[in-house]
């Protein structure tokens, strides 16, 4: 993913974590951030994790 203000990939990724506010609310926000100028891009992707545990998990229940 490119950074919109100056046009560099963005290589950090991460994720904030903040207190749940309803039952919707996951509780954490992922992000891609810019390593020049810090711009954070928020998304609601899985992390490698998730689908590493996500395909194990099909795999067992055949």
């Amino acid at each position: 993913m490119l950074c919109k203000k100056c046009n560099i990939v963005m290589s950090i990724s991460g994720t904030s974590y903040e207190p749940k506010r309803n039952k919707e609310d996951r509780g954490y926000r992922r992000y891609d951030e810019c390593p020049s100028c810090h711009y954070r891009k928020y998304y609601n992707g899985a992390n490698f994790q998730e689908v590493m545990n996500k395909e194990i998990q099909k795999s067992r229940s055949r």
